[in-house]
């Protein structure tokens, strides 16, 4: 099982969690969030881990000092075994190997309880592709991948051939999207962002597909006008898928920290 170790800089652990594939992690200074690691230098919503098939990514979500890796500063990132993550003054490190044992390393959580997610909602995707228009629904608090690549959890197409990766978690009790991608963004409302919350009644465009939250009540009114839509096109039916941290952000490029080691 993939496994997440924060530190502080100096490699003093404050951290040791098992990632569980069926929910997403945000990270920040914030009460509302699923990790929380108190600095300055640390966003109130930083960051968020979501799966993706087998795979874990970390999206910045607009911090003031940004989430950085060996590389420099980054949106989006695919985590490695062996991996390192810097949010403010915490390091994050990725490890995902099968056989190894749990080190004896202790700290404050700071994981909060589960929350129910207040509006039960359903997406609404549509586009030009033969595939669209598609509802799935939001299924509790399980995190969603929606793209153009395989290993999404709903696959799409889209015309203009540019990858679309949207990663859909929960935070605060309802849902928010992100983009996945370093180089695409999300139009909501007119405004290019990385990020936004799911409100009922609202849509967001990706690429070519323009994607809506409904009620899940509506969910058969949509799934009557698929049908209509198939049959129209004389296509078959869709298919429904169903801490005490110290130091201030450094700016630049980040150097390589030393691994944690046990308290």
């Amino acid at each position: 099982m993939p496994r997440i170790t924060i530190s502080k800089e100096d490699g003093l652990p404050v951290l040791d969690l098992d990632l569980d594939p069926t929910r997403s992690y945000c990270l920040g200074r914030s009460g509302s969030v699923e990790i929380r690691l108190e600095a300055p230098s640390i966003s109130r919503t930083h960051a968020v881990l979501i799966p993706k098939g087998e795979d874990w990514f970390i999206c910045d979500l607009g911090s003031r000092h940004g989430t950085w890796s060996s590389q420099g500063r980054v949106e989006t990132m695919q985590l490695t075994h062996g991996e390192w993550v810097a949010m403010g003054s915490a390091y994050l490190w990725y490890e995902d190997s099968r056989d190894r044992q749990k080190s004896p390393i202790t700290g404050a959580s700071g994981i909060k309880a589960e929350e129910s997610v207040k509006n039960k909602s359903a997406l609404l995707i549509e586009g030009p592709s033969p595939d669209l228009p598609r509802v799935v629904e939001l299924d509790g608090r399980r995190p969603l991948t929606v793209g153009t690549t395989t290993d999404c959890d709903v696959k799409v197409e889209d015309i203009d051939g540019k990858p679309i990766q949207l990663g859909i978690f929960t935070h605060r009790g309802g849902w928010q999207v992100t983009s996945m991608t370093e180089t695409s963004l999300i139009d909501s409302m007119g405004l290019n962002t990385r990020r936004t919350p799911l409100e009922p009644k609202t849509t967001f465009f990706a690429g070519s597909l323009a994607i809506s939250v409904i009620p899940v009540e509506s969910l058969q009114k949509h799934a009557s006008l698929e049908n209509q839509l198939a049959t129209d096109l004389h296509e078959e039916e869709p298919m429904f898928d169903s801490t005490d941290l110290e130091v201030a952000a450094r700016s630049g490029r980040r150097g390589r920290p030393g691994r944690p080691t046990a308290a």
